[in-house]
């Protein structure tokens, strides 16, 4: 298995941390690490094979892992094509908000996505502000993401504040955190702390 050999890059110090307590061959130098797999299949065994996905009513939309299929816009755009003088320019909050009201009213789209990164709110607070402005017009599954390794708490609290807390919004889940490696193999810091967020919150 290639996480094996040739192993991957993780670069994220708590993770490397846990992998080699658990018997994994961390290098903290170069952050290569060589998963054996017994230890990989023994993970993928206990994880999921199959999930859902509910809108804001609490409705099963959509269903990971069995043989359907299922459709959601693209993310993180950061121009748009305007379509009042078709001239390509940055993305801004109304543009995202006019997505997000398309892609609401179109049965094609089972989810939603934080698909167009404005341009008029601070960078900082750009992970966030897309997921609220997609929770305040939309009740669809969203499929979202952080660029940063300190907002994601934020966008964790705008989903259990959405859900009405922790207990529901494990029992029935309304996004998905879409967590990217870098190619080839490795894992970077932000997208490491992403995962083992998502996976500490369950």
């Amino acid at each position: 298995m290639l996480l094996e050999d040739p192993g991957i890059i993780i670069q994220n110090q708590k993770i490397l941390e846990m992998l080699e307590a658990v018997g994994v061959h961390a290098d903290f130098k170069t952050s290569l690490v060589k998963i054996p797999s017994d230890i990989t299949q023994k993970a993928l065994d206990n994880c999921p094979h199959h999930f859902s996905l509910f809108n804001r009513n609490g409705n099963e939309v959509i269903k990971l892992g069995t043989e359907e299929s299922y459709y959601a816009p693209g993310s993180s755009a950061l121009t748009v094509l305007d379509r009042e003088t078709q001239k390509i320019r940055p993305g801004t909050t109304p543009d995202l908000v006019s997505f997000v009201q398309v892609t609401e009213v179109l049965k094609a789209l089972d989810a939603q996505s934080t698909a167009i990164v404005p341009s008029d709110i601070p960078a900082e607070i750009a992970d966030y502000y897309r997921l609220f402005v997609v929770l305040t017009y939309s009740s669809k599954p969203v499929i979202t993401g952080a660029f940063q390794k300190n907002t994601w708490q934020t966008m964790y609290d705008l989903l259990l504040a959405d859900s009405g807390g922790k207990k529901e919004l494990l029992k029935k889940p309304r996004a998905i955190f879409d967590v990217c490696p870098k190619s080839p193999l490795m894992w970077g810091e932000i997208t490491s702390q992403n995962l083992l967020d998502c996976s500490q919150a369950g």
